[in-house]
């Protein structure tokens, strides 16, 4: 799993050192800043981008989202895997469940307890306690009940769903001008149990399109369908695109037009046809390939 996800990141993030240093007047320092303070591009040489790309996976703070991302990817893969394998021989679905549920209650009580003195990556292993959860409810049969409810209950359970799913997956903790959550509408616990949040908003939609046919039916429409096999690409490659982008075109204009409006038009007409071209490129040569590697180095 993880060669799939390592590979097109790592070609990404040499993508995003190389506009660093052959186009250094882009000014991604004023769009970026890294830590404390900015990437100087006139200091940047191979050696920087190797150490860069490849460090920061395993011991070194990450300097992008991409590569704090798959830090996260790396280490709780390892970890949870691991455990769910340790488990899996012995436990059968309802006692995994059950354990599964526990672990993403104790998580963010322990953050919590500890005042925030263990190790924040704790806190990430939840979204795969979660996956593991829903892997074994849809495999033991427990989502099968949903089939045979009552229309009312039905729309009932989806309509709440949705709402989670928006709420809860829109990242309510983080967005705001506060850390311990009180800017938002709603935060149990607040940012402490940020978290634990977001993953169940993920969960939820998760959840939603395993039971109802009409969000499965939405989902396989073609341009739905196509915007998924691109999402990674777009995950990857959205954030440098809209840098150049914010410090050419937006601001060569906006003393004219005012940001505003400067920003809608360089996101619908230059930002996005150049991100989604760039996307489809990116997994016809990058992701692709790179599922292939890796079933070849999972099948060897």
């Amino acid at each position: 799993r993880f060669p799939r996800l390592f590979i097109p990141s790592t070609i990404s993030l040499f993508f995003y050192f190389a506009i660093l240093h052959f186009r250094p007047f882009y000014g991604f320092n004023e769009c970026h800043e890294i830590g404390e303070g900015s990437v100087d591009a006139e200091k940047i040489h191979f050696g920087y981008v190797i150490l860069n790309t490849f460090g920061q996976y395993l011991w070194m703070p990450a300097l992008y989202t991409i590569q704090w991302t798959m830090q996260v990817e790396f280490i709780c893969s390892i970890l949870i895997y691991f455990l769910a394998f340790l488990i899996t021989r012995s436990f059968i679905y309802r006692y995994r469940i059950v354990f599964y549920a526990v672990l993403l209650l104790i998580l963010p009580l322990v953050w919590i307890a500890s005042h925030g003195s263990i190790l924040r990556p704790v806190q990430y292993i939840q979204p795969f306690a979660f996956g593991l959860l829903l892997s074994d409810l849809d495999g033991g049969g427990y989502l099968n009940f949903f089939h045979t409810i009552k229309m009312h209950w039905s729309i009932l359970i989806q309509f709440c769903l949705i709402l989670l799913t928006i709420y809860f997956g829109s990242y309510p903790v983080f967005n705001t001008d506060v850390v311990d959550g009180s800017g938002t509408l709603w935060s149990p616990f607040g940012w402490m149990f940020g978290w634990f949040w977001i993953s169940f908003g993920g969960f939820c939609l998760l959840l939603l399109s395993m039971i109802s046919k009409k969000i499965q039916y939405f989902l396989s429409i073609k341009i739905i369908h196509f915007l998924g096999k691109i999402s990674f690409g777009i995950y990857l490659t959205h954030y440098i695109i809209l840098c150049i982008v914010d410090v050419s075109f937006i601001q060569w204009t906006a003393p004219h037009i005012g940001r505003d409006l400067a920003v809608i038009i360089g996101l619908i007409i230059f930002a996005l046809p150049i991100i989604l071209s760039v996307s489809y490129a990116f997994y016809l040569f990058v992701d692709v390939p790179a599922v292939q590697i890796a079933d070849w180095l999972y099948f060897m």
